[in-house]
């Protein structure tokens, strides 16, 4: 199918990503240059790591309920916790709606950090732009097309709303990383 109309990310049953790599529930279209890396934590794949140039961001999908609205409750509830600890945060609008952009500590080596949601049909992925691509715009714009081209498998399987769903490590990805 190659790439899609690129205002996404797409539901499953949406598009048919027939060319996309597969990591269970997110499906990546090919793009020439795109680095990706899938983020462990033991066994289990905890994201996926999209790099272009200088440009980073970490995906994650969450189930979410039927009834929608979990970006709005998550962001409030991450901005709270980001609080208590004493980082700093503070909501801006994107093309996506409203976002967490979180500042690093000026005696920590943390980089700036945008938050971005996405809300399907009983699923949430939330994009961590990090670094340059957190507050610069034209930095920001080539993986965020790649995003706004991925496409969510959520599945039939019961999850609670909020948790995190696994990801799967694509058979080509993981020849590549031998």
């Amino acid at each position: 199918m190659g790439a899609l109309s690129g205002n996404g990310p797409f539901d499953i049953d949406e598009v048919d990503p027939q060319d996309f790599l597969d990591f269970g529930v997110i499906l990546v279209p090919p793009t020439p240059g795109l680095q990706l890396a899938p983020l462990q934590n033991g066994e289990h794949v905890v994201s996926l790591r999209l790099q272009m140039g200088t440009a980073v961001a970490d995906l994650q999908v969450f189930a979410a309920p039927k009834s929608g609205g979990l970006w709005d409750e998550s962001r409030v509830e991450l901005r709270e916790n980001l609080a208590r600890a004493g980082v700093e945060s503070e909501y801006v609008q994107t093309g996506a709606g409203t976002q967490l952009l979180v500042a690093p500590s000026e005696n920590t080596a943390d980089m700036p950090l945008l938050i971005v949601g996405y809300e399907g049909p009983r699923w949430l992925l939330r994009v961590h732009y990090i670094g340059v691509a957190a507050i610069d715009e034209d930095e920001r714009e080539p993986l965020a097309q790649i995003v706004r081209q991925l496409v969510v498998r959520r599945g039939t399987n019961p999850i609670a709303p909020g948790d995190q769903m696994a990801l799967t490590i694509p058979q080509q990805v993981l020849d590549a990383m031998e």
